[in-house]
Parts: structure tokens; C-alpha cells; sequence
């Protein structure tokens, strides 16, 4: 069974914002075929951006893909006080090659938006941020997408919302029986 749909489903819910949505696509997947990767990922992401970052750590940990969620620990430890042990899952998140804007977005966290900016920058320069989307829409990424630096930024590379905006999608639906 191909699980693409419903898991980029999940992964699109959580880039809007949308935690529960995020939370009940992830284990639709998993319902679907358990052990799907990330799933475990994108539900403790969820709980972290409710709020809950000891249930979000705990389910993090039980993903089997450290890449995606050593960012996500970093953020649930740092969320919860624990500086040293998000500085630990961050260095390993550099360490295991997390995605880039993973890591930036652990820096977002953290209101360190210097090295956000460094993260981000390194993504688009390395075409490694193909999940990047519209940030603007992302609650997650607010004070970074506030920050003067950011359209510039953004623009360079096409993303500014109102780039994204202009975009023209035309589908074509081929005729049937004609």
C-alpha cells in the first residue's frame, strides 16, 4: 500500500499549525502499516508544539529515525529547562546530518534566530530544504519569519509568500472517452 498521501497529509498539517490534524493523520499511517517511519516523529512534534514536552520527548524517543527527531528532542528538552540535554540532541542532530531546516527550526526555538539564519541559508544553498513550503503559514516559525532578515532571504530563493503566491498551476485533466 502506498502511504505517501496520507503521510504528506500529516506532514502538511503540521507546517500549518495544525496539531491534532497532525496527531490523527500520523496514526492513520501507522494504523495503515506500523512502524512507518517518522509517524512516531511527527506525533511527538505535534505534542511539543501543543505545549507538552515531556509526553512529545517521550513519544519522540520511540521513533526509529534519530535524523528527523533529534531536533524535536532537542526542542522538548529545551522546552522542559533542560539546556544541556537540547545541546547534547542538537549536536547530534548535526551529527546524524538532520535535515537543515530541522535544525534551524531548533534554533527558532530556542529564539537563537543568528543561527536559524545560518541554518536556513545553509539549506537553500545546498537545495536541501524540500520541505521548506510557505514558513509564514507555520506558527512554529513566527519569530523568525518577523525578523527583517527573513524576506530578503526568502526571496532570494523564490519562497517569499508572495512569490509562492504568484505561482500558476495549471493541471490538465486528459478527456475521457473522446
Amino acid at each position: 500500500m502506498n502511504l505517501a498521501g496520507p503521510f504528506n497529509l500529516a506532514l502538511m498539517h503540521l507546517a500549518l499549525g495544525q496539531y491534532d490534524q497532525t496527531a490523527a493523520a500520523a496514526r492513520r499511517v501507522q494504523k495503515l502499516q506500523p512502524g512507518f517511519v517518522m509517524t512516531q516523529g511527527m506525533i511527538g512534534a505535534a505534542l511539543l508544539f501543543q505545549g507538552d514536552s515531556e509526553a512529545a520527548l517521550q513519544t519522540l524517543l520511540l521513533e526509529e529515525k534519530p535524523a528527523f527527531v533529534e531536533p524535536y528532542v532537542s526542542m522538548a528538552h529545551y522546552a522542559s529547562g533542560r539546556v544541556a540535554e537540547s545541546d547534547i540532541a542538537l549536536a547530534r542532530a548535526v551529527e546524524l546530518d538532520s535535515e537543515p531546516i530541522l535544525i534551524a527550526q531548533a534554533y527558532v526555538h530556542r529564539g537563537d534566530l543568528d543561527s536559524a539564519f545560518e541554518w536556513l541559508r545553509r539549506g537553500l544553498e545546498s537545495g536541501r530544504l524540500h520541505e521548506i513550503g510557505d514558513i509564514s503559514l507555520d506558527p512554529a516559525w513566527r519569530s523568525l519569519v518577523e525578523d527583517p532578515r527573513s524576506a530578503p532571504l526568502l526571496s532570494e530563493y523564490g519562497l517569499a509568500t508572495e512569490q509562492l503566491a504568484a505561482l500558476e498551476f495549471k493541471i490538465a485533466l486528459p478527456q475521457i472517452g473522446g
